[in-house]
């Protein structure tokens, strides 16, 4: 019994403890949305940490994470943002980090509106902030909350988010991260690969 109480704890445990609070990763992220309205869409970016306590971080995405989906749900949304900016991380302890950023966000909006029969397409850029709270709970899970805004296409948009985050390995981690906004939600699954 001993013997397979040890495998298991052993099974279950990651073979190496990750530091999970840092900002030198790249990351995948699908957001599936709930609602006419949502914003499901794929992301890629990264973070680079600087300075001990600075980020840099920058994104690809293919859905309304940062510009909202439109308030039609008969038509047709495409949208693709570019997102480029800079925060800070700090500690508070060892296990409690608080980060604050700022982007500029460039995207490409297209619609086509069946009733219209026409396509249109439009650009904006904007900013967005963000607040991230994050907890390691251990070396391998991570809790994490947020508030994020952000102003584009003359329409301001803002959620909260929660989740989980674990860290199987010292180079990856994977997780789940809820967003709540005023008129939509969704829920993200994400991995980061660590470097």
């Amino acid at each position: 019994m001993k013997r397979i109480i040890l495998f298991l704890s052993r099974a279950l445990l990651p073979a190496a403890h990750a530091e999970p609070l840092n900002y030198d990763y790249v990351y995948l992220s699908s957001n599936d949305a709930e609602g006419d309205t949502g914003d499901s869409g794929e992301t890629a970016g990264a973070f680079w940490e600087f300075a001990e306590t600075l980020h840099l971080f920058g994104s690809y995405d293919t859905g309304g994470n940062y510009t909202g989906s439109g308030s039609n749900p008969a038509w047709d949304y495409d949208m693709r943002t570019i997102r480029a900016g800079a925060g800070g991380h700090y500690l508070l302890g060892t296990r409690f980090m608080l980060a604050p950023g700022i982007a500029v966000l460039r995207s490409r909006r297209e619609v086509y509106a069946p009733a219209l029969g026409t396509r249109m397409e439009y650009t904006d850029t904007g900013y967005g902030v963000q607040l991230d709270l994050r907890y390691a709970v251990a070396d391998w899970i991570e809790l994490t909350a947020g508030a994020r805004s952000s102003r584009i296409f003359d329409d301001t948009r803002s959620d909260f988010l929660g989740g989980i985050i674990f860290h199987p390995t010292d180079w990856l981690a994977m997780g789940v991260v809820r967003h709540e906004g005023e008129d939509d939600a969704s829920t993200e699954f994400t991995v980061r690969w660590y470097y």
